[in-house]
Formats: structure tokens, sequence, C-alpha cells
């Protein structure tokens, strides 16, 4: 700093002097300087100020996409994609661009209302209609507006997403059923051939490659995904690991422990629980270290639970030490119990010394699961075993659970609360893609002597050993029987025959859903399809309300063979056509359900009288169809539960040339059957196909070979 200050004052001392004794040159020399200067400073400002000037100018872009996406001119979309993906730079940092996402928006509240009446008409009768739609009328010039305002008031004050802690608390953490089952879902394999059908090798590379994702996401490598240039928010994968949902009496809490660093997850084998600790030395175990430990875990749990080393504190019991072992080792069946009596178990698990073992559990990255049980049997009844089965190898209130089969599949359950389905997807195709590739890191370092993985060792008393027994008993069989599973793998065809006929593949097969069950039940029912608000930050999701009054009249159509093909096809084009408008209202957050939930926690923290709109009966309809499409391509899929107790849960994969559906349904209800509806909806998939060739015009089109984007 010195030799620089001396520099500038001999620098300025010698161009005195120039100045002086030739006027011109000096001047000249001096706007060199002065040139130079500003050439550096403006390098300087490129440097540390344009980052930020981007991101601003990216934020004001993505806060006006709208204009873009209502414009007719494809000319201006493709300009306002070039300048975003510009802006966004090209190797972004997986969280750069999160300050350049707007907030989640309030909706208007007539455009609010309009689409209500508009979503439940087809639904209704004509007296339940009028009753409804004088409901939203007085809703709408009485407390609406008022409740309108208080709404943004609060928006203002919240610095991030106005829906964010409530969607958490009261869609999720002030559940009190059981969250398996009801809140998790359930994602399976990849399609192809398996490379190792070892349960150990795969255990081994597929939890290396899970730490090659997250080595991408410490790092920041791992860039954040986009759409025609538009960035996603990202924040949903800061929740991936070290993350647990811990019972309530009354609200469960989401804790993350990402800040404490954990680097370690917990294995369970034979309901036994193992901490296997990764980065022995600061280096991550290698894939032969890996199998060391893998291999230790099987051969402990499977001698310890025949040998009698229970540590039950209970002076009373009259179990066996066998019996008592099992008890003890048993102890993640508790996590699928209502989540009040789980609270007070854990409660007292606590009180009995066991705060140590439950730190290492739900502190841990997360829960791998070895299990004897053979994925070949049946793809149902292994969707089955990762969704609601061998309930004392799991622990539910991790962010997700990876289950390895004894014949090396995998999948996994996934707890919901902290995230969508496509994180844990995104996780999963790049599994399969390291898997497929073999884009190991250098293994060659020598093998360490390390030490073996702890088992955790639970204290346990008469009133615990009850608890695990009753789960592990009436539990896991009233959960297992209750759910009825399908599977379709429908292979006639699949998003490239769709698009050959001119239209939106999700709202091809949505339609074909509305059709089997009108052609099962009879009637029109309301149904939810997930989209996302990523565009926003800490966007999650909202409802794609399928039933409209558009594809009621196209279902209605297909009842009447006498009408003619050409206007059953515009119908249907139709009821799409409505269907991708509501979707893209709603991935631009101009939904009606997340508002409207808003309201009504405004309208119930006021004090006041419950406006009438959400006494009506269809407000306080249920959501008879749950559908969500998977966002993959590389697994079978995965699935989840129906909302309505006589309803149906659809998830389905559209792939190329293939579908891929997962039905459920509750067996104790009469009307519902999952296989039923698998087979009715196959034949509603084929009756759409033939209707569609039959067509002259998409006939023509095929015959073309054209392909057709969204």
């Amino acid at each position: 700093m010195k030799k620089l200050i001396l520099l500038s004052i001999t620098s300025l001392i010698g161009l005195s002097a120039i100045i002086y004794q030739f006027p011109l040159i000096g001047y000249l020399l001096l706007c060199f300087l002065i040139l130079i200067s500003l050439i550096i400073s403006i390098c300087t400002l490129i440097v540390f100020k344009v980052s930020k000037l981007r991101i601003k100018c990216l934020h004001y872009l993505l806060k006006n996409r709208e204009v873009a996406e209502k414009t007719k001119y494809e000319i201006v979309k493709k300009i306002y994609a070039f300048l975003a993906q510009s802006l966004g730079g090209k190797k972004p940092k997986l969280y750069e661009l999160q300050d350049a996402l707007p907030k989640l928006p309030i909706p208007s509240l007539e455009q609010t209302c309009r689409k209500f009446l508009a979503s439940v008409k087809p639904i209704l009768n004509e007296e339940e209609y009028e009753k409804t739609e004088k409901s939203v009328h007085d809703f709408f010039k009485g407390p609406g507006p008022i409740l309108q305002h208080a709404l943004k008031q609060y928006a203002k004050t919240q610095p991030i997403n106005w829906l964010e802690e409530w969607w958490e608390r009261f869609v999720y953490l002030k559940w009190r059923n059981p969250t398996v089952g009801y809140i998790s879902w359930y994602g399976t394999d990849r399609i192809e051939p398996l490379l190792r059908t070892n349960q150990i090798d795969r255990a081994v590379n597929v939890l290396r490659a899970v730490l090659m994702f997250k080595q991408l996401m410490d790092t920041q490598e791992l860039e954040p995904i986009r759409a025609f240039g538009i960035p996603f928010c990202m924040w949903q994968y800061s929740r991936l690991f070290a993350i647990n949902r811990e019972p309530g009496l009354e609200e469960d809490k989401l804790r993350v422990y990402t800040n404490e660093n954990p680097t370690w997850i917990v294995a369970i084998a034979n309901n036994q629980m193992y901490r296997i600790d990764l980065y022995p030395d600061n280096r991550p175990l290698n894939r032969a270290e890996l199998r060391t430990q893998f291999e230790f875990i099987l051969n402990s749990s499977s001698s310890s639970s025949t040998n009698s080393t229970s540590t039950s504190t209970s002076t009373s019991s009259t179990s066996t030490s066998k019996d008592q072992h099992q008890y003890q080792q048993a102890i993640g069946s508790l996590t699928a119990l209502e989540r009040p009596t789980w609270a007070q178990l854990r409660q007292h698990l606590i009180e009995l010394g066991n705060q140590h073992a439950l730190d290492i559990v739900e502190k841990s990255l997360f829960v791998i699961c070895l299990e004897d049980f053979c994925h070949e049997q049946s793809i149902e009844n292994s969707s089955l075993q990762l969704f609601a089965g061998n309930i004392g190898n799991r622990w539910f209130d991790k962010s997700f659970n990876l289950v390895i089969f004894s014949n090396g599949r995998f999948g996994c359950n996934v707890e919901h609360t902290w995230a969508d389905a496509p994180v844990m997807v995104h996780l999963f195709d790049y599994v399969f893609k390291i898997e497929s590739s073999a884009e190991w890191p250098d293994d060659s370092s020598p093998i360490r002597t390390l030490p073996l993985p702890k088992q955790l060792i639970w204290k346990t008393d008469q009133k615990i050993n009850d608890a695990v027994t009753n789960a592990l008993t009436i539990h896991q069989k009233q959960l297992t029987q209750s759910i009825e599973l399908k599977i379709i793998n429908f292979n006639s065809f699949g998003k490239g025959f769709i698009k050959q006929c001119k239209m939106s593949p999700d709202g091809f097969v949505q339609m074909a859903i509305q059709l089997a069950y009108y052609n099962k039940h009879k009637k029109t029912v309301l149904t939810y399809e997930s989209s996302h608000t990523r565009y926003f930050l800490h966007g999650r999701t909202e409802t794609v309300r399928s039933a409209s009054v558009q594809s009621r009249d196209w279902v209605l159509a297909m009842q009447d063979r006498m009408r003619p093909n050409k206007e059953k096809i515009s119908l249907l084009k139709a009821a799409i056509q409505a269907h991708n408008n509501y979707m893209r209202e709603s991935m631009s957050g101009n939904g009606i359900d997340r508002h409207l939930l808003g309201l009504k926690i405004i309208a119930l923290a006021s004090g006041q009288q419950m406006p009438d709109i959400f006494q009506d009966k269809a407000y306080n309809l249920e959501f008879t169809l749950s559908t969500s499409q998977t966002p993959a391509y590389r697994t079978n899929g995965g699935g989840f539960a129906p909302v309505a107790a006589g309803g149906y849960g659809v998830s389905y994969v559209v792939s190329e040339d293939y579908l891929i559906f997962h039905i459920t349904s509750w067996r104790q209800h009469p009307e519902t059957n999952a296989a039923e509806f698998a087979e009715i909806l196959t034949e509603a998939l084929l009756q759409m196909q033939s209707m569609c060739v039959a067509s002259t015009a998409i006939r023509r089109t095929l015959s073309k070979g054209e392909l057709t984007t969204e």
C-alpha cells in the first residue's frame, strides 16, 4: 500500500512537470490516465456490482411474466425467454437466482369468485348451484373485500411468501392422524434392468450417488432448474437432508438440522438401527468401505435378533428376553402411529434416557432401510411395502427413507411436509444417471481400518413394549389391508401419439381419468391435480380443478354413440384447452384454492362470524379424484393415498411411448375399487385412441408423422 501511495505521488509530480514543460502532451497524458481510470472503475463495477444489477433486471423481467404469457405474438415470447436465459447466466449456482424470483401474488377477489363458481357448476345440481351462487355473491359484496384487504396487508408483513407458514401448518403439521399412508408418498425404482442385483452392492451404489448429489448441492454446482429461461425456486432442496418431523400433541414441528452439519446416516435392518459415519478423517467413505459397513449391519442385525440383549427397564414385564429385544429394536414402528400418541411415547422415551439415540436418528442426513422382501414377487406388493409396509424397519418422520430390497431393487418413502415430489424425482434421476454412466469418483485410495457402525440401543419399559406390539400387529395390519393399489403399464401409446393428435399429453390423460370415473360411477366429481408455483419465491403447489363444464360436456357426449366423432373430438379439444388454461393460471399464481384458504384463515383469525361461502356445500366438497403427474421418465412412478374416503388417488407418468398409472382406493369403502377403476381407465384410453384415429384430420396428421410441441 505504501509503495502504491508513493508511486501515485511520484506520478502526480511527474505529470505536473510534464504539463508545465509540455502542456499539450501533458493534458493528453492526463486524459489518457483518466480514461484508464474510468475503464478500471467500470471493470470493478462489473466484477462487484453487475451480478446484483443482473439479478435485479431478471427480477423485473420475471415479475412481469404475465405480459409475455398473454401476448399472441410468438416472437415476444421468444425474446422474453432469451432475455430470461441470458440474465440468468450460463451456469448459475444452485441458489444464485433466488433473489430474482418474485413473491407469490394474491389473485383478485373477482377472479377467484368467478373461477370457483365455474369449477363447481358441473358437480352441483341446479338447486345447490343457486345456493352457492348466492353465497359467493354475498361474499363478494360483503366480507370478501374486507378479508381481501386484510390478506394483502398480512402479505406485506411476510418477507418471503404469504402462504408458506400457513400451508405447512394447516395442511401438514396440524394433521393428527398417522403421516404414513396419508401424508407420505412412495417412489419406485428405475425401469431398466439392474446393473447390480446384490442388495449390498446396490445399497453402496445408491448411497454413493446420493452423496455425490449432496456434494453438488453443498458446493452449489447443481444448477437451478429453468423452463424456457425462467428459473424455478430451489429453496426446497435446502431441506432435502438432515430434517425431521417432530411429533406434537396438537401440532408437529419441522426440525432442520443442516446448520449442525451432521455427517452420518442411519441404516435399519431387521428393525435394528445403526449409525454410519460417512466422512471419517474428513474424507468420504469409498465404495469398498461402504460395502464393509453394510455387510457388518446385515450380519449383526441377523445374529442379534436371535440373541437376548434387551435393556428393558421394566421390572414387571413377563415378556421373554427375545421378545423384549424385538420390542426395543422396532422403535421406528412408533413413527407410524397417530401423531399425539407418538408425541407422548417419544417424550416417554426421552424420560427413559433415549435422547441421544433420538438425536442420532432425527439429526441424521436420511435413513436407509435394508429389506428381506423381494421386488419380483409383485410390483403392487413392493409398492405397498414402500408405502406402508414393514413399519418397524422405517423412521417415517425423516424427509425420506431409501428402501433397498433383497434383490437389489430400491424405492423410497417420503414425508411430504418439507417439499414436493419433483425434488426427490430429481435426486432419483441423478442416481439412475450415475449408475448407468458409472461416473464414480476415484476410489483407488487405500481402504482404511474404520470403526464399525454403532448400533442404537433403546431403553424400553412395558409401556413402550406394548405400544410397539400394537404398532407392529394391529396398526400395521389395518394400514396395509386398508389400501388397495393397482398399477397399469399402458403400452398402446404415450405422449408421442397424443402430440401427433395436437393435444396436450397431461390434458389428454386428465380427460381419460374423467371419462373412466363417469363410466364407472355415472357422475362428475371434484378433481384435484397438482401444479407447481415454483416460479415464485418459496412456491410450492396450487390446485388445478380438472373437472370442468367442458370436460363434463365431452364425457356426456362420449356416452352417446350417435354423436358424430368430429363433434366428440371438438369437445375433447375444448376440454383440454380449458384444462391447459387453468394449469397455466395456477402456475402463474392465479389459482383459487390457496387464495380461498388464505381468506378463510384471515376470517378465522378475525373472530367474526364465518362467511357463508366457507360453510357452503360447494366449498366443503372433498376431492374425490386426487391426481398428479410424476415428472420422471426413468422410474416406474410412485403413488399416494386417496384424499376422500370414497375416492381414488391417481399418480401417472407420461412417457414418449407408454403411460404408467398408480391407482389407490380404500378397501373399506363399498363404491371404490382400484383394480376395477384401472381396468375402466385402460378402456377409456383405448376408446380415446380409437376416436382420434377415426378422425380424418388427425389421421392425416398421423400419416405425415408430424409432431407438435406445447
